[in-house]
């Protein structure tokens, strides 16, 4: 009976994804599994049908390299969900005394079934010892504060996300893809953590950074870029990305552009250009103001005031994330000094002093500095929080 194309599709769907599980299993699983299932006086006769099932495995591999309908599907999307199904398969299989296979043979032999079959898809699978599974080292992207012993409502808002994207990127993509995704986000979460302790952060500023870093990556659309061979792909099956042309991919996109330098991208998260400009420019406003005084005499007041106030905006230009309300009670009490030695000015005086105080050009400046510095907090609010923060 001839097979309708349908029936003749299915067919060789089946053979193919049945021929990709056998040539994919290890050899050591295969001696493991025999022995698991003969009785321990017949070792001998357990080795030797694992030999058996070893050489049948490597003829049928070695026919189905010349079948091009498999090399087809084995390179295709198809065949790397196909991969990821069977690992799940095999991390649930139990054998007859009810333990799990894969467990067991990590336990009593030592050896990774899932991180020995993707060995053989990827060659340059790097990813953690400490875990076969394909949720390789989570845990090193939102490590604990040594003695931190609880968490602020916020950090773990900040740390569920961090674990949801993770888990997002990694069921989104293939091997191929997300290997590279893997070793470009342990790059880059090592820096940020180096950023955070170089300049005292928070734990939660840690968290912060990388939930905005991991939403820029889940914004990239690496299947289509993958599809487009918009990075090069190599390997015997063109299949595995090259990592240079991965990273210049990904820092070539725009919402991912800062990211080649960490530190930048960390000191726009922490406070928006835009925000940090404006402080800036109010401190420079009152800069301006003392500056502008005329009075010769009075010199050696102001001198000393613009000397304090280019200290604040040195703070606010080279501190990741400067503590504002302290910049402000420190420019308050500038202005304090600079009204009290414009008073004792005044008292020193003998002649019409009171008329000269209340007609001085430098109160007038001290007046207006005082203006901007009591609305400085509030221009925080005129940010939207989408601005202050911009992902």
């Amino acid at each position: 009976m001839k097979l309708s194309d349908d029936s003749l599709a299915f067919y060789k769907k089946e053979l193919n994804r049945t021929i990709l599980r056998i040539c994919l299993l290890p050899e050591e699983l295969i001696h493991y599994f025999t022995q698991s299932y003969i009785p321990n006086d017949k070792t001998a006769t357990a080795k030797e049908l694992a030999e058996i099932i070893i050489t049948r495995k490597e003829k049928l591999q070695a026919a189905a390299e010349k079948i091009e309908n498999f090399q087809d599907y084995k390179s295709s999307l198809e065949a790397q969900e196909d991969i990821l199904k069977f690992l799940n398969e095999l991390e649930q299989f139990k054998t007859m005394g009810k333990s799990v296979l894969l467990t067991d043979i990590k336990e009593k032999q030592g050896f990774y079934v899932k991180k020995n079959i993707l060995k053989k898809i990827i060659p340059d699978y790097s990813l953690s010892d400490a875990s076969e599974s394909l949720t390789l080292r989570r845990d090193a992207f939102s490590p604990c504060l040594v003695g931190c012993n609880s968490f602020s409502d916020e950090e773990r808002r900040y740390e569920s996300s961090n674990k949801e994207l993770i888990k997002k990127i990694e069921n989104k993509y293939n091997f191929y893809i997300y290997n590279c995704i893997f070793n470009y986000m342990d790059k880059k979460f090592k820096e940020i953590e180096f950023i955070a302790q170089k300049n005292n952060l928070e734990f939660k500023d840690i968290l912060y950074l990388k939930d905005i870093f991991l939403k820029r990556i889940d914004k990239i659309d690496f299947y289509e870029a993958y599809f487009k061979k918009e990075f090069k792909r190599e390997g015997a099956l063109n299949l595995e990305i090259n990592h240079e042309s991965f990273l210049n991919y990904i820092h070539a996109k725009a919402i991912a552009s800062e990211l080649s330098n960490m530190d930048k991208f960390a000191y726009d998260r922490m406070m928006s250009p835009a925000l940090r400009n404006d402080y800036l420019n109010k401190i420079e406003d009152i800069s301006k103001l003392s500056l502008a005084y005329q009075g010769s005499n009075k010199k050696y007041i102001i001198k000393g005031f613009n000397a304090d106030i280019k200290l604040q905006s040195a703070y606010l230009k080279e501190t990741l994330k400067p503590d504002m309300a302290c910049v402000q009670k420190k420019l308050i009490n500038l202005l304090e000094k600079l009204q009290v030695a414009e008073n004792q000015y005044y008292n020193t005086l003998f002649f019409a002093k009171n008329f000269r105080k209340r007609h001085s050009s430098l109160q007038v400046k001290i007046n207006e500095a005082k203006n901007i510095v009591d609305k400085f907090l509030s221009k925080e609010k005129e940010f939207p929080k989408n601005v202050k923060h911009k992902i």
